[in-house]
C-alpha cells in the first residue's frame, strides 16, 4: 500500500554513513562569553538557538542551496513530469524547513580554540564548558528531547552525500506501481515525507568556511519543541530573537564536569573568581582551569 510512509527512514542509510569511524564524543565544549557562562550557572539552563535567527545567515540555507543544485543536475536527463515533481520537491523544501527548522546548541570537540576564543572573547574573559553528552541526550531527563549530530563541513562529501540520498529517493519513486492513481492529498503527503527525510541530512552541513569550529550539536525541530515549551525572547544583533530552555528535569544541576577560562592578562585570578562563583551555585566539584594560549587584545 502506498501512503505518506512510503519515503519513511529513507536517509537512516545515508546518515548512518556520516557515522562511521565517528563515535559519539562522552564529552563537548561549549564557548560562551563571561555574560553566557553566568546566565547558564545562575539558572541551570542551557539555551537553545533557532537556527533560522542565529548571526550567521548561512546557517539554514547553505545545505538548501546545496541540495537544489545536486537535485537540478541529478534530473537533467530525466523526463519533463519527472522534473516538474523535483521543481515541487524544492519548494516543499522551504516550507517544511520552516517547520521543522532547527533548534539547537552548539558544541565543538576541542576544549581549546583560539578561533573560539577570538570569536567569544571580545572585550570579555571567555570560557569554555565541558559537557557530559551521554547525559544530555537522555530524553527523559530534560525539557524536550534532542539528538547529538557531527556537523559535515567538506563541501564533496556534502555533495556525496546528498547524491546519495536523491538516489534512493528516486529509486524508491521508481517501485511505485506504474499506473497507479495518485490522488493529490497522497502526492503532497509523500513530497512532505521526503522533505523531512532530506532535513534530517541537511541540518547535518555547515558552510566549509567554519571547519575549525569542529562543531557537534544537539539538535530538536521547531514542530516538536512546541510540544514541550514555549519560546522565550533575548537581545541579538539581530533584534529581538526567540531561544528555548533546556533545562533537567531530574537534578539540581546541569551535567558539567569542568569549565576552563579564556586567554586573560589575569588568567589565574579569572580562575580563582570562576570557583568562587561555581560553588556559589552548587557546582563546586566541577574542575576548572585556565588557557595558556597567548592571545592579543
Amino acid at each position: 500500500m502506498i501512503d505518506g510512509t512510503w519515503f519513511r527512514n529513507i536517509s537512516w542509510n545515508t546518515i548512518q554513513e556520516t557515522t562511521v569511524g565517528q563515535p559519539i564524543p562522552d564529552r563537548l565544549y561549549h564557548y560562551t562569553s563571561s555574560e553566557g557562562l553566568k546566565g547558564i550557572i545562575e539558572s541551570n539552563c542551557i539555551r537553545f538557538a533557532d537556527a533560522m535567527f542565529m548571526n550567521d545567515g548561512s546557517e539554514t540555507v547553505h545545505g538548501m542551496y546545496l541540495f537544489a543544485q545536486i537535485l537540478t543536475d541529478f534530473m537533467a536527463d530525466k523526463p519533463d513530469d519527472e522534473k516538474s515533481l523535483a521543481e515541487e520537491l524544492k519548494q516543499e523544501l522551504a516550507v517544511t524547513a520552516n517547520i521543522m527548522r532547527p533548534i539547537i546548541f552548539c558544541m565543538s570537540a576541542e576544549q581549546n580554540l583560539l578561533n573560539q576564543w577570538r570569536d567569544y572573547g571580545a572585550d570579555v574573559v571567555p570560557y569554555s564548558i565541558e559537557f557530559d553528552t551521554y547525559v544530555l541526550q537522555r530524553s527523559n531527563e530534560f525539557t524536550f528531547p534532542v539528538y547529538l549530530a557531527k556537523v559535515i563541513y567538506e563541501i564533496h562529501y556534502q555533495q556525496h552525500l546528498l547524491l546519495k540520498l536523491i538516489a534512493a529517493i528516486y529509486q524508491r519513486a521508481k517501485d511505485i506501481p506504474a499506473g497507479l492513481e495518485i490522488s493529490q492529498e497522497l502526492k503532497s503527503q509523500l513530497l512532505k515525507a521526503v522533505a523531512i527525510e532530506i532535513l534530517w541530512l541537511l541540518y547535518r552541513f555547515k558552510n566549509p568556511a567554519f571547519a575549525a569550529e569542529q562543531e557537534w550539536r544537539l539538535i530538536s525541530h521547531g514542530d516538536s519543541v512546541a510540544y514541550y515549551t514555549q519560546p522565550r525572547f533575548r537581545t541579538s544583533r539581530l533584534g529581538v530573537i526567540p531561544f528555548y530552555e533546556f533545562r533537567a528535569t531530574k537534578s539540581l544541576t546541569l551535567p558539567i564536569r569542568s569549565v576552563l577560562v579564556g586567554p586573560s592578562p589575569y588568567s589565574n585570578m579569572s580562575n580563582m573568581a570562576l570557583q568562587q562563583f561555581l560553588a556559589a551555585h552548587g557546582y563546586g566539584g566541577v574542575a576548572t582551569n585556565y588557557s595558556t594560549i597567548p592571545i592579543r587584545r
